[in-house]
């Protein structure tokens, strides 16, 4: 009797641990579903945990004037900015070095039709030793309903922004070399335009110049002050302009085919103050698509109401946030808009952190920056620290140069021998085509 009374409690007692283990079960379940619905993640380099790349990492680009210090798994960075009154570059890999990161390609067709290709390669066959080079390729043709006419433009297109300060003066060097052939009678015009637009499209300015063709040639323009505004953003435009014509009436149908290489394309501004503009921080997504944004909570301001900054983030098809600003020492916007990142295609990042900033001699600006990217209610954010200083502090190193508007840094007008067999280019185009990264394009 005894011994069933010993088994009756035993029953129970299991019977009271399965139940109370069951109901852990389902509260942790419960617990896990509450917390999964808003997940906000912090990546930080001091949490252990089992190696898995994350689905964003950062870029240091390499830009002038700005020393980037990474962290663990990329996911943090630490970024020192140098502003300077010295000439600037605010054009984004204005020498093609290493990839067409950061420009597109347009066209635009007035008259007949054209059958284009835009496309970076290294090693052109005709220019051997290029660091990078840039090819705008059209065929202009026209139907025979149309008396023999054809007009047209390609172009590269990149978004550049003007300090948020006076400025000195504006200029635009480009390398490039022009060649075409055509079996129209008459070749109208050929030239290199250059172009800044307003965001809603309109004109802010814009110059052409006649081409010389068959040779590696240097082109600057110089462009008024008065024709832009510190602290706007614009879009640059540099390409050829183009315009053929039969005189014999017999011969209405034909085709204008150019060649447009570009080596540099470089936009510089001499500030009156300590100045910066560029980006300072690629982004790239290694999987999935995920909106992203940017935001700050407090600022450190050593330089009072001569602080005027700007930061955004901007993607790879030309799509920006609105920005944070800081207008005369306060801080007005403290997060931005969002903006779509997603795996980038070969030569291109996902996006990269753009920041305008003017101060005064021996300002200096921390701002402990977040970049925030979510999906599906998952909310990750990185920290980044900027610091912003003028002069540079005697124990930090900011890359720098002192490129002056005239000077250009890639400069191959000894390779001219090398241009050979233009008039074989058409059937040699696709293999050339086929080795090189294609530029993607603007959809502005």
């Amino acid at each position: 009797m005894h011994a069933g009374r010993k088994k009756s409690k035993l029953f129970l007692r299991n019977a009271w641990v399965k139940l109370a283990f069951a109901s852990l079960v389902v509260l942790l379940s419960v617990l896990i579903v509450v917390v999964n619905a808003g997940v906000y993640v912090i990546y930080d380099s001091k949490i252990v945990a089992k190696p898995q790349a994350p689905p964003l990492i950062l870029v240091d680009p390499e830009a002038q004037g700005v020393n980037v210090t990474l962290g663990a798994n990329d996911t943090w960075a630490n970024i020192t900015v140098k502003a300077t009154t010295e000439y600037q570059e605010i054009t984004r890999n204005g020498g093609f070095d290493t990839s067409p990161n950061g420009w597109l390609y347009g066209y635009t067709v007035y008259s007949g039709n054209a059958t284009v290709a835009a496309a970076w390669n290294q090693t052109y066959y005709f220019a051997p030793g290029a660091s990078g080079v840039v090819l705008l390729y059209m065929k202009l043709y026209n139907p025979s309903s149309i008396i023999g006419y054809v007009n047209g433009s390609i172009y590269l297109v990149q978004n550049v922004t003007i300090p948020n300060t006076p400025l000195s003066s504006v200029t635009l060097n480009i390398t490039y070399y022009s060649a075409y052939t055509t079996s129209f009678s008459t070749l109208r015009s050929y030239y290199l335009f250059a172009e800044l637009l307003y965001t809603n499209g309109t004109i802010a300015w814009s110059s052409l110049q006649s081409v010389t063709t068959g040779s590696w040639n240097n082109a600057s323009f110089v462009i008024p002050t008065a024709n832009v505004k510190p602290g706007e953003t614009y879009t640059l435009l540099v390409g050829a302009r183009v315009s053929g014509r039969t005189l014999n009436i017999l011969t209405i149908v034909g085709n204008l085919t150019i060649y447009q290489l570009f080596d540099s394309v470089r936009l510089y501004v001499e500030p009156l103050y300590p100045s910066f503009s560029g980006s300072i921080l690629d982004v790239n997504v290694t999987n999935g698509n995920y909106g992203g944004s940017l935001g700050v909570a407090n600022l450190t301001l050593l330089g009072g109401t001569n602080v005027n900054v700007s930061v955004f983030l901007a993607n790879l098809s030309g799509g920006v946030t609105t920005p944070i600003v800081v207008s005369s020492g306060l801080l007005t916007s403290s997060a931005t808009s969002e903006v779509q990142l997603t795996v980038p295609p070969l030569g291109y990042t996902s996006g990269y952190i753009h920041l305008s900033a003017s101060i005064y001699s021996s300002s200096v600006v921390n701002i402990p920056l977040r970049i925030r990217y979510g999906v599906g209610g998952v909310t990750v954010t990185y920290q980044v620290n900027i610091t912003i200083i003028d002069p540079p502090s005697k124990n930090v190193t900011v890359s720098s140069t002192n490129n002056v508007p005239h000077q250009y840094a890639h400069t191959h007008l000894g390779r001219d021998k090398s241009m050979k067999g233009f008039k074989h280019l058409d059937k040699l185009l696709p293999n050339i085509l086929e080795n090189s990264i294609p530029l993607q394009r603007w959809r502005g």
